[in-house]
């Protein structure tokens, strides 16, 4: 009998195994109810815990371990139940794990492989690359839920560390986040602190230095428009090594000549080129008189003959290939496609510079009082006696000396032999970036109108149609209809053309017939005489405005439309010139009124600089106004 109970208790103990495992997975701590109230504001997803911890073993290894834990308070916070891992030839993944519980902390179930997305961490043109993602994410729709992830990689080449932005994007609180570094007590480093109420604790202990670092209860905040870059407002840590370890290759990244000593290193011996080429080059510029003209040449050379693709492989992910090997197989990423063109460049006795950027439209300026590897593109700088030039050398329809938003405005690092040295590339003010419309305007008595209308874009405004010059008709035709602003109307007939200097401009020649521009009431036709450049109205002012405005792209409008009236119809009443000033920029308008026209003349000046928060409502003021002015009608009556 008593043998009979024990085999049923046994039983029953398996029966009920996975509750009480699934129950001992429980986490009370990842309750809701133990979030503080504030947290809850302005926030969709509230950072429970957030660890990292990155233990230097030496000049080329290291090992870090992280553990996020993330509350999903509704559907917007949903893109935030992911955890994205890189990893490649020298970074390793040890361990991934991850685990779902309901909003009182009870455990759901925990990552499976189907949760894991393993793709390539570089973009589509890539023909060789190792740097992959592992890509983790957990669904669930029961808000609101918690996710926690844990990691650990190791790594073998050291030319970059870690850094730590607990606070990343807006609608996210923090209830607690550290960084940890470990390092042996005479290994040295060197580290940043940004928007950090306290610096960082260190203490040794057993031959072991530790730095930590560790924000808590940071409220989340709504985003505000036109406010600074993340890394600019928010707490943030750059670490950067002094002495590395690359792939068997030594480097000291301690000042920024250093590191371009590294760099330079890296490149030596890879710019050699077939004596056929050279001797094509010498052809194709003999008849050319200056270095200018030469440089041009060979440019046009480059993108006709290679195209761009992206090789991420081993060490190739900072070494470019050989000008030699570009030159067999006619591709090149920007390393290999710059170090070509430098190359070619010095085969004819023209010196350059390989240049290294933060490039991309909206990324920030990289922190150039502190040496550390920040750069992601290469470019070509070629001084040419004083007439600077620079060349993008990825791009097989770039204007020849043009860089723009991706590049323009940044602060690069030379190579050159004698070390790295800190640069910065060209900007145009917003005189430089310029769109003229001129327009004229045929109106008919019944509201209807044919145009013609002329607009030149040139500066950085040259962007706003470049992409579409070397489109198909087609293409073009459906980004007019798309851009062009009017209510009805019907493409009669277009055109494209453009000038690619370094000081680029494009020209579009659009002619329309418009069904319904105008509104004919009696003896009265009513129209808005801004045919094409109307500015929005913004929100409200802001109460409290927690954030700088940071303008960016500034600009130069100016439109000048012709209307020829029907016969017979004058102004009602011609209104005053309309002339707006502010610090962030300028605003002019006039109606001029001839036999048989009116003349609409706008022009728009926008400034770019960072202003105080207490500064936005009168930006809101000042474009609001801009909106009013645009909205203006004018009134035809027809003489009796």
């Amino acid at each position: 009998m008593m043998m009979k109970r024990q085999i049923i208790a046994i039983l029953a103990g398996l029966l009920f195994m996975p509750f009480i495992s699934k129950a001992f997975n429980d986490n009370p701590a990842y309750s809701i109810d133990n979030i503080p109230e504030n947290l809850f504001i302005n926030s969709h997803t509230i950072v429970r815990e957030h660890e990292m911890k990155f233990t230097i073993v030496d000049e080329g290894n290291s090992r870090l371990k992280v553990k996020v834990v993330k509350t999903i308070l509704n559907k917007k916070g949903d893109h935030n139940n992911a955890l994205t891992v890189f990893y490649d030839k020298f970074v390793s993944i040890n361990s991934l794990s991850g685990k779902l519980y309901d909003r009182n902390g009870k455990y759901i179930r925990k990552l499976k492989n189907s949760d894991i997305e393993d793709y390539s961490a570089v973009s589509s043109f890539s023909i060789y690359e190792d740097s992959r993602v592992k890509h983790a994410r957990i669904f669930y729709s029961d808000y609101p839920y918690t996710v926690e992830f844990e990691y650990e990689v190791t790594k073998k080449s050291m030319l970059y560390y870690p850094g730590w932005s607990p606070v990343n994007t807006h609608s996210i609180s923090v209830e607690n986040s550290s960084f940890v570094v470990e390092a042996a007590s005479n290994f040295d480093f060197r580290y940043r602190e940004y928007n950090l109420e306290q610096p960082a604790q260190v203490s040794i202990s057993g031959g072991i230095k530790t730095h930590t670092w560790q924000i808590k209860n940071f409220q989340g905040f709504e985003y505000e428009s036109n406010m600074p870059e993340m890394s600019e407002v928010f707490p943030r840590v750059y670490l950067a090594p002094n002495r590395f370890d690359f792939d068997g290759i030594p480097g000291d990244g301690s000042t920024w000549k250093s590191l371009g000593e590294f760099i330079w290193k890296l490149n030596n011996g890879r710019d050699e080129i077939p004596e056929t080429v050279k001797s094509d080059l010498r052809e194709l510029t003999s008849g050319l008189n200056s270095d200018k003209e030469k440089i041009k040449a060979i440019y046009q050379y480059l993108q006709n003959t290679t195209r761009y693709v992206s090789i991420q492989l081993g060490i190739g992910g900072f070494q470019p290939f050989t000008a030699e090997y570009v030159k067999q197989n006619g591709y090149g990423d920007c390393k290999a496609l710059t170090n070509y063109m430098y190359s070619l460049l010095k085969s004819i006795g023209i010196p350059s510079v390989y240049t290294l950027v933060k490039a991309g439209d909206d990324e920030p300026d990289i922190k150039y009082d502190f040496p550390m590897n920040q750069f992601n593109h290469v470019i070509l700088c070629v001084p040419n006696k004083g007439d600077t030039v620079w060349l993008e050398c990825t791009s097989q329809t770039n204007p020849f000396g043009y860089l723009g938003t991706f590049t323009m405005d940044r602060h690069v690092l030379f190579i050159t032999k004698e070390g790295g040295k800190i640069g910065k590339t060209p900007s145009f003010g917003y005189d430089k970036n310029l769109q003229y419309r001129k327009g004229v305007v045929k109106l008919f008595e019944n509201g209807s109108a044919n145009s013609n209308v002329v607009t030149n874009y040139s500066g950085l405004q040259y962007e706003n149609v470049s992409w579409t010059l070397n489109e198909g008709k087609e293409e073009q035709k459906k980004f007019i209809y798309e851009s062009v602003d009017l209510p009805s109307f019907e493409l009669k007939d277009f055109a494209f053309s453009c000038d690619k200097s370094p000081y680029p401009k494009a020209e579009q020649n659009l002619e329309l017939e418009i069904r319904r521009f105008a509104t004919v009431s009696g003896q009265r036709i009513f129209f808005q005489p801004n045919l094409m450049n109307r500015q929005s109205k913004m929100d409200k002012p802001m109460k409290e405005r927690k954030f700088d405005l940071e303008l960016t792209f500034p600009y130069l409008d100016i439109d000048t439309i012709v209307y020829n009236i029907p016969e017979n119809y004058h102004l009602e009443f011609l209104p005053g010139e309309i002339n707006i000033k502010s610090d962030f920029g300028s605003y002019y308008s006039k109606v001029i009124q001839q036999e048989g026209q009116v003349i609409y003349i706008r022009e728009r000046k926008k400034y770019e600089g960072i202003y105080s928060a207490e500064k936005y409502n009168d930006f809101v003021k000042f474009m609001n106004d801009i909106a009013e002015a645009d909205k203006q009608k004018l009134v035809l009556v027809k003489e009796t």
